[in-house]
């Protein structure tokens, strides 16, 4: 089954034939195969624009929405996280996938995460007993961050932070 996502990351269609992708190009859309066989308005996009991948939605997944936390405090009560920005400073970076009923998803499945600034100790990690975590080390930039999390079968996760003077 192949899905067609408009320019901000809606599924409008789904097709299982031939398709004029220049014609979808030129709408700003394009075009993502998935071996799931459901109805566009079943399913869901996460990893837009960068990497779109087709998930059952959320009501027909049997996983919650991911939980991502921080180490990171809020010192100037912003309500943003933040770390110094001076190469160094470091925070754990953690994600809860957890079933409806609110026990620990047990299969041990990847964790993918992105971030917009600073370094990763590792873009891939498996979940453990439900959770995954890596370490964000700051960069020397006086920046906002955005951390994502994508794991197969779940909406994505994000989580904001500051790299402060």
């Amino acid at each position: 089954m192949f899905y067609i996502i408009n320019a901000s990351g809606k599924v409008v269609a789904s097709v299982s034939g031939p398709v004029n992708t220049d014609d979808l190009s030129r709408s700003g859309s394009i075009l993502v195969s998935s071996e799931l066989a459901l109805r566009p308005d079943e399913v869901t996009v996460t990893g837009f624009p960068a990497e779109p991948r087709i998930i059952a939605g959320p009501s027909s997944t049997p996983f919650t929405q991911l939980k991502i936390s921080s180490t990171a405090t809020d010192e100037d009560g912003d309500g943003l996280p933040e770390l110094k920005a001076n190469g160094k400073d470091s925070a754990t970076i953690t994600v809860e996938a957890t079933r409806p009923d609110g026990t620990p998803v047990a299969e041990p499945l990847p964790v993918t995460f992105r971030t917009t600034a600073g370094r990763l100790s590792a873009r891939v990690v498996e979940l453990e007993e439900g959770k995954a975590s890596v370490q964000l080390t700051a960069g020397r930039e006086t920046v906002a961050v955005t951390i994502t999390a994508f794991v197969p079968g779940f909406l994505d996760a994000r989580l904001d932070l500051e790299l402060v003077p």
